[in-house]
């Protein structure tokens, strides 16, 4: 099972629960799914091999997850306490991201680098979209991780990993 399919059936059943933030002014399932399918048409235009995260945990993370899983590539969320440096590294191992960030980060990213800030992806228009058939096995999330002494290199986690651990997490 994919991350798409799981959302899918997530807003299927309970469209109206409240799926990222608290109860008094979240986003349901309904509207993840539909902003995430909003900004998989952007990330598609946009050719992109993969999608970076620099930002803070908030409502565009989880878009984005999902946005990218519908488009079809991996999402890659970058640590923003990064020098800039270390981030511009990690980005170049990335295939043709488009980078999704908080604007109080932008200015620590590559010059020409693809990127819409994290406002400006939760505000994008619906749109009319066509996906890709997501691949159990195909990666869902690049975790950039490393021990103490060596430089960070690139996890893969596959769409069965994460749905796994969430049937894991909320089976009793």
């Amino acid at each position: 099972m994919s991350l798409t399919l799981l959302l899918d059936l997530a807003t299927g059943m309970v469209p109206d629960r409240i799926a990222v933030g608290s109860g008094d002014g979240g986003m349901t399932f309904a509207e993840l799914d539909r902003r995430a399918r909003n900004a998989a048409v952007r990330i598609q235009e946009a050719q992109a091999g993969s999608l970076a995260y620099v930002g803070l945990s908030g409502p565009a993370f989880h878009v984005s997850l999902f946005a990218a899983a519908h488009a079809g590539v991996p999402a890659a969320p970058l640590n923003y306490r990064l020098s800039d440096e270390q981030l511009a590294d990690l980005i170049r191992q990335l295939d043709a991201p488009v980078i999704v960030a908080d604007e109080t980060y932008l200015p620590h990213l590559p010059a020409g680098a693809q990127t819409i800030t994290t406002a400006d992806l939760l505000a994008l228009p619906d749109a009319d979209p066509s996906f890709v058939d997501v691949d159990d096995e195909s990666t869902a999330v690049l975790l950039f991780t490393s021990g103490t002494t060596s430089a960070p290199k690139g996890v893969m986690l596959r769409h069965s990993h994460l749905v796994c651990y969430v049937h894991q997490t909320v089976d009793p």
